[in-house]
């Protein structure tokens, strides 16, 4: 679907600023995949996402959707319009609309699709991300954080990308917010969007939604790979200074002191099954 081939981005470039964002980023994303992008501030993460989506030409290197080379495009962005959405990390940056039903049209009547079509797709993202009926003629500017996310989400989602990219969408949600954002995100994957990918700062997060993980540092892939390969590989982590799930933690620990588990153990539930047979046995 998406691949990034020697992607190398700089801002300011040929200025006395110049700032290296991206150095020779590689990377592809397939059809059904769940991606989990995570790394510090600074490593490149947020400048990723806006070139995947097209809002960013890279200073050179290819960006591939199905093969096609979209850097050749005089407006990647409009070409994958439909194709690749992505919702920024602040959802009232995508918020303008005077009602929430209007807002999630945008996208769909922007495409050049019926009102009647349009209409269709709003009140089916809606009904996706869990806004009832009652949202439609509120302002998005009168409702909560997590329901603005939710209006944002369903507006990208409303134009039925093929690949859905987050920046940050758990940041500022409580525990159960969050619980309930990556459920929406598994249906949204199942009956609209084909590819997911997120960009975090928790490590939790990416082990409990992701099922393959980039790790960018210094504007540089540092790891790449399915979760258990890559939170396999602690020490190199945290000498990046990364961290690894707390569960992940406990079992490296536990590992040291002789107990063998096999594999990567990334959530509470494996966690307590892995201890379990262990005792068991």
């Amino acid at each position: 679907m998406i691949e990034l081939v020697n992607v190398n981005y700089t801002y300011e470039d040929k200025t006395p600023d110049a700032s290296i964002a991206l150095k020779d980023v590689c990377f592809r994303v397939n059809e059904g995949e769940t991606w989990g992008i995570i790394g510090h501030t600074g490593s490149g993460k947020s400048t990723l996402t806006e070139i995947m989506s097209g809002l960013l030409k890279p200073c050179s290197g290819k960006v591939l959707f199905d093969g096609l080379d979209v850097t050749k495009a005089k407006n990647p962005a409009a070409l994958l319009k439909g194709k690749v959405g992505l919702v920024f990390q602040y959802p009232e940056h995508q918020l303008f609309e005077e009602s929430i039903i209007e807002d999630i049209c945008f996208g769909p009547k922007n495409m050049g699709l019926s009102r009647e079509e349009c209409l269709k797709r709003a009140r089916e993202a809606m009904r996706l991300v869990g806004l009832d009926e009652s949202y439609e003629n509120l302002s998005p500017f009168e409702i909560s954080g997590g329901e603005k996310r939710r209006v944002a989400i369903a507006g990208i989602v409303a134009m039925s990308p093929e690949v859905l990219i987050l920046d940050e969408p758990t940041a500022g949600l409580d525990p159960v917010g969050r619980d309930m954002l990556f459920e929406m995100l598994c249906n949204i994957k199942g009956k609209l969007c084909k590819s997911i990918i997120f960009v975090s700062h928790s490590m939790d997060d990416v082990a409990l939604f992701a099922d393959k993980v980039l790790v960018m540092n210094g504007g540089e892939v540092l790891l790449k790979g399915d979760v258990n390969e890559v939170f396999e590989k602690s020490s190199m982590l945290e000498e990046a200074g990364l961290d690894v799930p707390q569960v992940t933690r406990l079992i490296a620990r536990l590992k040291e002191k002789g107990h063998r588990f096999d594999g990567a153990i990334l959530t509470v539930e494996d966690a307590a099954e892995a201890i379990y047979s262990k005792l068991k046995g």
